[in-house]
């Protein structure tokens, strides 16, 4: 290199040159490579400390080695997740069931830091003193609750060396890395500092949506049934979250006929479980009370092990309060169980009278003479519907929606509609219990920050119309908004959305984005030479202990995001998965607000293929780290950190969460109308989240919320096909069809599959659906 300064790494040689800052005494990386934090420390492989020629470093740590096959971009509380990527256990036999680390250091004070993903402390030995309890507890108020999983997290522990040596033992104690740190020496490190350009940069963020796809749809089930009524149906969310279980289960992804789903699968053990549905939950006692059908059902299969001896169990009872039994069902144990077919049990029960309030859905299976775990019966798509209102409506004619003819008609109904909505939900937005319970996995930072956005919006007042002026929105927003502003902020939302490229990729038609989706492949290859020499980065893979060299400009990263929604929309969510996961392990590093928001978008990118593939758990852990991520510079009342939120009540409503999807919409409602006003998509986008779960809560407002998103949407797009107006269609025919009103259903159906032919094309599965349902709503 020719008069210019170069920093070389010797790779390779017996000992690296490392410059640590002056108050690191020495940082280890166990199991993994050496790596430079973000506040410049650097952690040095485990592997070359241990090395023979390495002398006065002894440890007993040659196996015992785990991978976290997550991301590490993705794991939470942490800029450094490829610290937290790799492990030492001590479940491993001889001498290795403990983690044991001697060396020589320098006598004086430092603190002990340990960096772990779980904690597991059994027993702790530091400096040949037993520090078990004080240990113990330090992690217990520093974990918090942990049931995401992924989580990183670490403890600071004084200590004294006064015998010129470090001694450190852990028992059962995953162990990711630690460090000493002199106590008596100044940190010296430069703080990365957001720069003027990057605070306007925030602000220009409040016009993006994170990713493209902002509202959720409606999945068609038997006309006239409710959703289904179990949680965790399928084990989407964990094998144990809202089940009782007993025996030794495991679930696994595996296929029911063309459907990839979860599933539940028995051992050589009894195994059962079972879930007790409290039925006003859902709907009032008086609904209940008029005897409506209860149809419960599941799937089942024999085993990979299957046996003539192994069998499927299936119960259902209704119960009153006090747990009387009213009507009962059981299959009784079936045998002689095929691998290969899968079996429907199925029930219904009628005219079962008043007071039902419980439903015990139960199942069960048993590998009988089987010696493998996990080999036993299969269950999958468990569900308990309930038939829905069956009385002919008025007013139930093939004709379009409208809020009326005029403007300011229109106007007024859009204000209180909207009023009504903020006091339907206002008691929700001072309900600390429903967001801390989700995000209780997250950092303590970001739960306050959270919390902060509750406490923010709440209001003590009652539900009348006088307290509407106690409302955030009521002064900033509605009373402030006439006709012309109406129109203007109409105007400039038109003007932004005109230079959004994935606005156009959207109205795209699915001949065009074939072709696009072809240019974006070969784009993404020409792009990645031009600027591999200039951007390129090492990426370690963690499962495979082997380097890769890719480049991570800007440009790749948003070309393969693109790409990655391209895939989505055309239903390849296998191509989509891996075309996220591939541009976020190019970001290494995150430093300025640019880099993290391309980092969040791809995060949740990928959290909404999987969200569709319907690994909701998966989806929920990356849309946590995304929203953490966003919080930490962003704020928590940002409209980009609160349309995360709104992703979040998305996930919710899948799960049949319809009071905590309320909670989230809400949130984002509030700060949406505060920085763009009433008249935008945004807020129509919102309104449709609402109404879909009002209609499944069978509040009578769900039609007017629909109304008003549907009006909001025809303005701001005209006459352009536009894939949020056709889905919104789509969820209010579901709405029509659900309340026997199937004219309106029957209007609404088709002109959804209008859209999605013109958008989708033929052959997705959404423009199939919506055409199916047009069919059957005008046989009907």
């Amino acid at each position: 290199v020719k008069e210019a300064e170069s920093k070389i790494e010797l790779n390779g040689s017996p000992m690296q040159l490392i410059r640590q800052p002056n108050y690191v005494g020495i940082a280890i990386n166990c199991a993994g490579p050496s790596y430079e934090n973000t506040k410049g420390v650097v952690y040095i492989s485990e592997d070359i400390v241990l090395l023979p020629y390495e002398k006065g470093f002894e440890g007993t740590n040659l196996k015992g080695v785990t991978h976290n096959t997550a991301l590490y971009q993705t794991i939470m509380n942490t800029e450094d997740g490829l610290l937290y990527s790799t492990y030492r256990t001590s479940n491993v036999v001889g001498d290795e069931k403990v983690i044991k680390y001697e060396f020589p250091m320098e006598n004086g004070n430092y603190i002990l830091r340990l960096h772990y993903v779980e904690s597991a402390m059994q027993c702790c030995i530091l400096q040949g003193m037993n520090a078990t309890k004080e240990v113990q507890q330090i992690m217990k108020e520093n974990d918090g609750e942990l049931e995401l999983g992924n989580t990183a997290n670490y403890i600071n522990l004084p200590i004294s060396i006064i015998n010129g040596k470090f001694s450190m033992t852990l028992f059962s104690q995953p162990l990711c890395a630690f460090a000493l740190f002199h106590s008596n020496k100044k940190k010296s490190m430069m703080p990365y500092v957001t720069t003027t350009s990057e605070h306007q940069q925030i602000s220009n963020y409040e016009h993006e949506l994170p990713i493209t796809y902002s509202l959720c749809k409606k999945e068609m089930f038997q006309v006239g049934w409710s959703d289904n009524l179990l949680r965790n149906y399928n084990g989407q969310l964990d094998n144990k979250m809202f089940w009782k279980m007993g025996g030794d289960w495991k679930v696994f992804y595996g296929s029911k006929g063309k459907e990839r789903a979860l599933i539940f699968v028995t051992s050589h053990m009894y195994c059962r479980k079972f879930q007790e549905i409290l039925l006003t939950d859902y709907f009032p006692a008086e609904f209940w009370d008029k005897s409506p059908d209860i149809q419960a059902s599941e799937w089942y299969s024999g085993g990979p092990n299957s046996n003539k001896m192994d069998y499927y169990e299936f119960k259902v009872k209704l119960l009153r309060h006090g747990r009387k039994v009213v009507r009962e069902y059981t299959s009784g144990q079936i045998t002689d169980l095929n691998p290969n077919k899968w079996n429907k049990e199925t029930v219904t029960f009628r005219n079962y009278g008043t007071g039902v309030r419980i439903i015990h859905f139960e199942s069960s299976g048993q590998n009988v003479d089987g010696k493998i775990l996990h080999q036993g019966p299969i269950m999958a798509m468990a569900s308990v519907r309930v038939k829905l209102r069956n009385i002919p409506r008025a007013g139930d004619v093939l004709e379009d929606i409208t809020l009326g003819k005029t403007k300011s008609t229109k106007i007024g109904r859009r204000r209180r509609i909207l009023h009504q909505v903020f006091l339907d939900n206002k008691g929700l937005m001072s309900d600390d219990e429903i967001l801390n319970r989700q995000i209780h996995s997250a950092s303590l930072r970001l739960r306050r920050n959270s919390t902060k956005l509750l406490s923010e919006y709440s209001s003590n007042t009652s539900n009348s119309d006088k307290d509407l002026d106690k409302l955030p929105f009521k002064e900033s927003i509605i009373d402030s908004i006439d006709e012309d502003e109406s129109k203007n902020d109409l105007n400039e939302g038109k003007s932004q959305s005109t230079d959004d490229i994935e606005d156009r990729i959207i109205t795209e038609t699915y001949q065009e984005r074939r072709k696009s989706r072809a240019s974006y492949e070969s784009l993404i290859q020409e792009l990645d030479k031009r600027y591999l020499p200039s951007h390129g980065t090492v990426i370690y893979d963690i499962a495979y202990s082997k380097w890769n060299y890719k480049c991570n400009h800007p440009e790749v990263i948003e070309a393969m995001y693109t790409l990655g929604y391209m895939y989505e929309k055309e239903m390849r969510l296998d191509d989509a998965i891996n075309c996220f996961k591939d541009a976020i392990q190019r970001q290494i590093r995150t430093k300025s607000i640019k880099q993290k928001l391309l980092l969040v978008r791809g995060l949740l990118g990928l959290g909404s293929v999987l969200s569709t593939q319907k690994n909701l758990l998966e989806s929920k852990r990356l849309i946590f780290r995304a929203l953490e991520v966003a919080t930490d510079f962003l704020g928590s009342d940002h409209p980009y950190v609160t349309s995360i939120l709104n992703m979040f009540g998305q996930l919710s409503y899948k799960q049949n969460c319809y009071r905590e999807a309320l909670t989230f919409y809400t949130e984002d409602l509030v700060v949406t109308c505060k920085k763009f006003g009433i008249v935008h998509p945004r807020t129509a986008g919102i309104l449709n989240n609402i109404a879909l779960a009002y209609a499944d809560l069978q509040n009578d407002n769900a039609e007017a919320v629909y109304s008003i998103a549907l009006s909001i949407l025809g303005d701001y797009y005209s006459d352009t096909p536009n894939i949020h107006v056709a889905i919104t269609r789509f969820n209010l025919a579901c709405f029509y069809q659900s309340t026997n009103m199937h004219q309106r259903a029957e209007f609404q159906f088709k002109a959804a599959a209008n859209l999605f032919q013109t958008l989708l094309g033929n052959s997705h599965p959404y423009t199939e659906e919506a055409m199916q349902s047009y069919q059957d709503s005008h046989a009907i």
